[in-house]
C-alpha cells in the first residue's frame, strides 16, 4: 500500500496529463500506421520477454537487483526515439491546435522529467554508491600484495577496473574455500592475500588458523593460513591473509 502511495504521490500528474493527452487523441481520430503498430508491439514484447528470462543473482532479496537495470532495454532506445519523432510530427501535421500545443506540452514535460532523473538523480546516486571507493582503490594500488580476494560480485564490479593491471581478483564466500585458496596460492609461489568484505551482506572470517597442511612439492614443510584484520579502508573492510610457515 505504501509503495502504491508513493508511486501515485510521483507519477500521479504525469499518468493523469497522459490519460487528457489519449482522450484528445482519441477524439482527432488520428490512424496508427502498421510500422507504428509494429514498433510498439515489439517493445512491449520485447520488455515482457526481458523480465522474463532476465533472472537476478542467487542472493538476491528481490527479483533484479544490479542484474535487471535499463541497460537491458537500451536497444529499444533508437527504435522508440525514431517512433516519438515520426509520431509527434503526425500529430503536429494532423491535429488542431488544442491536442497540437498539448502534445508539445507533453512532451516537453517528459523530456524535462528525463533530464532531471538521469543528469540531475543520476549523477547523485552515482556519487553516493561510490563513497568511500577511492580509499579502498588506493590502498590496493599502493599494496604490494598481487592477490585480492571479494566477499561479494559487487566489490569486484567497483574495485576491479582501476586496478585490473596491477591485481589479480577472486572471489569467494565460504571461509573453507578461502584456506582452500590460501593453500593454491602458496603452491604457486603467492605467499599473502587482501580480502575485502562486502558491507552489504554476510562476511565470515576464519577466526583462528587454519590446519597445517603441507605442499604436494615438499611434504615435509607445514603451513598455515591466518587472518589480521586491517580495519576500515573507505566503505569496505579489509584482512590480511599470511601463509605461515609453521615447522
Amino acid at each position: 500500500m505504501v509503495e502504491i502511495k508513493l508511486f501515485v504521490k510521483l507519477y500521479g500528474i504525469v499518468i493523469i496529463l497522459s490519460a487528457i493527452w489519449l482522450l484528445l487523441a482519441w477524439k482527432e481520430e488520428i490512424n496508427v500506421t502498421q510500422r507504428m503498430a509494429l514498433v510498439y508491439v515489439m517493445g512491449l514484447l520485447f520488455t515482457i520477454g526481458v523480465g522474463l528470462l532476465v533472472d537476478s543473482g542467487s542472493d538476491e532479496i528481490a527479483v533484479g537487483g544490479k542484474q535487471w537495470g535499463q541497460r537491458y532495454l537500451l536497444i529499444l532506445l533508437p527504435f522508440f526515439s525514431i517512433m516519438v519523432v515520426q509520431q509527434l510530427q503526425v500529430f503536429l501535421d494532423n491535429s488542431k491546435s488544442i491536442i497540437k500545443y498539448y502534445t508539445i506540452f507533453l512532451f516537453s514535460v517528459f523530456v524535462i522529467i528525463g533530464l532531471y532523473k538521469n543528469m540531475y538523480l543520476g549523477t547523485n546516486f552515482f556519487q553516493k554508491s561510490h563513497q568511500g571507493v577511492t580509499e579502498t582503490i588506493d590502498f590496493l594500488h599502493n599494496d604490494p600484495r598481487q592477490v585480492v580476494v571479494v566477499s561479494h560480485q559487487y566489490a569486484a564490479q567497483k574495485l576491479e577496473s582501476p586496478l585490473r593491471k596491477d591485481k589479480l581478483f577472486f572471489r569467494v564466500d565460504q571461509p573453507e574455500n578461502l584456506i582452500k585458496l590460501g593453500q593454491i596460492l602458496t603452491q604457486n609461489e603467492q605467499s599473502d592475500f587482501i580480502y575485502v568484505c562486502y558491507p552489504f551482506r554476510k562476511c565470515e572470517i576464519p577466526t583462528s588458523p587454519s590446519k597445517p597442511f603441507t605442499l604436494e612439492d615438499n611434504s615435509n614443510a607445514l603451513f598455515q593460513v591466518q587472518f589480521n584484520p586491517l580495519g576500515e579502508k573507505g566503505k569496505y573492510t579489509l584482512y590480511e591473509a599470511k601463509v605461515m610457515d609453521v615447522n
